[in-house]
């Protein structure tokens, strides 16, 4: 699951650069965003990168900047890849008619 995060945030670099403007989330923090929006914790995702858990720290606050959320649920909800409109959240449909 791990390793499918990293290839589709890989992937999703170019396209965060033209949807969010500047400054656009590295293809890293793209990496760490899909990675703790699977709900990875910061020392699976440092040994899955190869990178230590202080630089894990350091990419989850850019990414909460520059998303301007205050933690990682509003990050994941504030990123177009993941945000959800009223048709695409399970359960009923919270806009069907009452009828």
């Amino acid at each position: 699951m791990v390793g499918l995060a990293r290839q589709q945030a890989a992937g999703r670099a170019r396209i965060d650069q033209a949807v969010l403007g500047e400054p656009p989330l590295t293809g890293r923090e793209l990496q760490v965003l899909a990675m703790f929006a699977a709900g990875t914790p910061n020392h699976a995702i440092a040994g899955e990168l190869f990178i230590t858990v202080d630089t894990v720290k350091k990419h989850v606050s850019h990414v909460l900047g520059k998303l301007s959320a205050a933690n990682r649920t509003e990050a994941v909800a504030a990123h177009p890849t993941w945000a959800c409109s009223p048709s695409t959240v399970p359960g009923p449909d919270p806009v069907a008619p009452w009828w």
